[in-house]
């Protein structure tokens, strides 16, 4: 039992993301979790019963800043290209389209929802002569919260019809769901 879920996606921005105003940059960025909690324990109890439980919460990640497009980039940071010292010329990373949608970057910050898992071990432990036989079930995520664990990429992009994280209808879009409730039946013999 020690699947614990929650995002598995790297810190970093991909190769692609020549600045952090993409809308993309950090909507998969799990060390913008607050808080995660993980406790685990298992007994073995008398006629060889067998006990064990993990819960794991891990509080919603942001979003990362919500970004909007205007129609042409700001002329007050320089032309879309720029000549370097040694002639080669270089898009301007300034000279963006992509702009903040609030006065700073924490301003207006999507969260997703909390994820919970939950899942339980009942279990015997059988002796027939020398050998043993162990048969337990496993419940796993006996919550079933079903929550998205990510952002879709673009989810802070305000101008993002399609996957922008708060739906019109206000619910939230995301993506890789949390695994549904599930069992599964487990028998070892050991010699």
């Amino acid at each position: 039992m020690s699947f614990d879920g929650g995002p598995t996606a790297p810190c970093t921005t991909d190769k692609d993301d020549t600045n952090a105003l993409s809308g993309t940059a950090d909507t998969r960025s799990p060390s913008w979790q607050k808080h995660a909690l993980r406790v685990g324990g298992a007994y073995t109890g008398p006629w060889g019963l067998l006990f064990g439980s993990n819960l794991v919460f891990l509080s919603g990640p942001y979003g990362g800043p919500i970004v909007t497009r205007i129609v042409a980039g700001d002329p007050q940071f320089g032309p879309s290209t720029v000549t370097l010292s040694n002639g080669r010329s270089v898009p301007n990373p300034l000279a963006t389209t992509i702009r903040f949608a609030f006065p700073t970057r924490g301003e207006g910050q999507i969260k997703a929802p909390n994820l919970i898992f939950w899942n339980i071990r009942l279990g015997r432990d059988f002796k027939v002569g020398a050998e043993h036989v162990s048969v337990s079930v496993d419940v796993l995520n006996v919550t079933n919260h079903n929550a998205d664990q990510q952002f879709q990429s673009g989810g802070n992009q305000l101008y993002n019809t399609t996957n922008y994280a708060i739906a019109p209808d206000g619910t939230f879009r995301g993506q890789t769901r949390q695994a549904p409730r599930s069992a599964q039946l487990s028998l070892r013999f050991s010699f």
